[in-house]
């Protein structure tokens, strides 16, 4: 159960967010309680909290959640004030459905990972005499893809965008919709479902089948039923906004930042791979790279998982079968990362992947890896007779480096460091 450290203007917006967040599955912290454990995250009431008393609250959070997310909560009886929207990582309201929260904590939770990574890699590059180049702020203007029928709501939207410097290309169809996708590239996706909404939901899809803009954001905008808002959460939409709300074009101005903080921040990690954290053979990090970042992370305070997975083949017993395949076994493992999971070269015949964003986050590797290894006719040395190559796991976190250590050296030999 996530754990939430409340911060509420009196105790009836405390009482109600806590009705609230029973009603999502959530545990709340009241303001008063001293805080030892770490916290999933910081609940903000905002009914009757100024932008001067948000900022006053904040400082009072415990050390133990200064690292947890910030969401901000309306009980129903404030709008969004725009200029306070980019002071949460998300933010709620008590008519929004279980599945868009979640979705929206979970980008969140992506965001803090990521920054908490490139942080702990910059740390980790100087113990080993290199530097981390920092991420790029882009300059060129911000642009966005507006899908759906032209209602007069949605080109207000469009339009509003437009004022604040946003480029905007417009589309009717999925099949136009996808070729400017291809063609261009976008910060954020705004889409209207309307009253036929098979095509969005299916172009939905494919965005998210795509490999080059399967990240970009996609909000949904008016969406009345909440049948078709879950059928497009689960198709892959990140958020929905309704043009009424006098916020919306300051939470999508928000989407389209947040977007260019994290493509910024992905493309540092991936240009930082200097040959003295790597393992050259496989391109991975090395071992000796992978314990000081681990250490890093746990200095941070940072929630720490690792995956290992040792890879053999039957009738294999020198492991010259693994060790022909490296290279598809390593193109695999490097694609179904992420750019803020860590991964290194565990042994001769074994990866492992450093992730901060969750249990969840190995989990999703952890089944990825085992079916595509499942199915992958790897390439053999002339004249082998190893049967198929397949792989064992082992997914754990912990508190201190020395346990972890411990943990996996009693699992995998030879040891991961």
């Amino acid at each position: 159960m996530e754990r939430f450290f409340c911060i509420a203007a009196d105790p009836a917006a405390e009482s109600a967010a806590a009705h609230w967040c029973a009603k999502q599955g959530f545990a709340l912290i009241p303001h008063n309680v001293r805080v030892e454990a770490q916290t999933d995250g910081v609940l903000i009431a905002l009914d009757r909290l100024s932008p001067d008393r948000v900022a006053r609250a904040l400082q009072t959070v415990p050390q133990s959640a200064t690292s947890a997310i910030t969401l901000g909560l309306s009980l129903g009886q404030m709008a969004f004030d725009p200029a306070m929207i980019a002071r949460f990582d998300a933010l709620a309201d008590l008519n929004d459905p279980p599945s868009l929260i979640r979705a929206r904590l979970q980008a969140a939770r992506r965001r803090r990972a990521l920054d908490a990574e490139i942080a702990a890699r910059a740390q980790s590059f100087l113990r080993f005499g290199t530097t981390f180049h920092q991420p790029d702020i882009q300059q060129n203007p911000s642009t966005a893809l507006f899908f759906g029928p032209p209602s007069p709501e949605f080109l207000r939207a469009s339009h509003r965008l437009q004022s604040f410097g946003v480029q905007i290309t417009a589309a009717l169809t999925a099949g136009n919709a996808m070729d400017l996708l291809h063609g261009q590239h976008f910060d954020a996706i705004a889409i209207g479902l309307g009253p036929e909404p098979q095509g969005a939901l299916q172009f939905i899809a494919q965005v998210r089948r795509n490999r080059a803009a399967f990240d970009i954001p996609i909000v949904a905008i008016d969406v009345e039923r909440s049948d078709l808002l879950q059928e497009a959460l689960a198709r892959g939409v990140n958020d929905a906004l309704v043009t009424r709300d006098p916020a919306t074009i300051a939470r999508l101005m928000a989407a389209v930042e947040r977007y260019r903080h994290t493509k910024s921040r992905r493309r540092a990690l991936a240009q930082n791979r200097p040959a003295a954290v790597m393992d050259l053979a496989s391109g991975a990090f090395s071992r000796d790279f992978a314990r000081a970042h681990l250490d890093a992370l746990l200095r941070q305070g940072m929630p720490v998982h690792v995956l290992i997975v040792q890879f053999s083949a039957e009738n294999d017993p020198n492991g010259a079968c693994v060790d022909y395949a490296l290279p598809q076994i390593a193109s695999i493992a490097h694609q179904l990362v992420r750019a803020e999971d860590l991964l290194f070269r565990a042994g001769r015949d074994a990866f492992g992947v450093v992730t901060s964003s969750g249990p969840a986050a190995v989990t999703e590797i952890e089944e990825r890896m085992l079916g595509i290894v499942s199915v992958t006719a790897f390439d053999r040395p002339d004249g082998a007779r190893a049967g198929q190559i397949f792989a064992r796991t082992l997914s754990l976190s912990a508190a201190d480096l020395d346990s972890l250590m411990i943990q996996v050296t009693e699992w995998l030999r030879p040891a991961i460091f």
